[in-house]
C-alpha cells in the first residue's frame, strides 16, 4: 500500500570541511536494509558542496 514501510537505510560518512569553510568533501557507504535487518544493497557515495551567498530579502512592513 502506499505510504508502507518498505525499507530502511543508514548512511556512514565522513565530511571535512576545508580550512576556509568554504568547501566540503563527503565520503560515505549507503546501506538499504529490508523489514527483517537483511541488507539488499550496499553502494559508496561521494560528494562536494561550495558555500554559496545568500541575498537578503528585506523584511516587509
Amino acid at each position: 500500500p502506499a505510504g508502507a514501510h518498505v525499507a530502511t537505510m543508514k548512511i556512514n560518512r565522513t565530511m571535512r570541511l576545508s580550512h576556509d569553510g568554504q568547501t566540503m568533501t563527503v565520503a560515505a557507504r549507503a546501506t538499504l536494509y529490508d523489514l527483517s535487518g537483511n541488507v539488499l544493497t550496499s553502494f559508496p557515495v561521494v560528494a562536494t558542496g561550495e558555500r554559496m551567498q545568500v541575498e537578503r530579502i528585506p523584511d516587509e512592513p
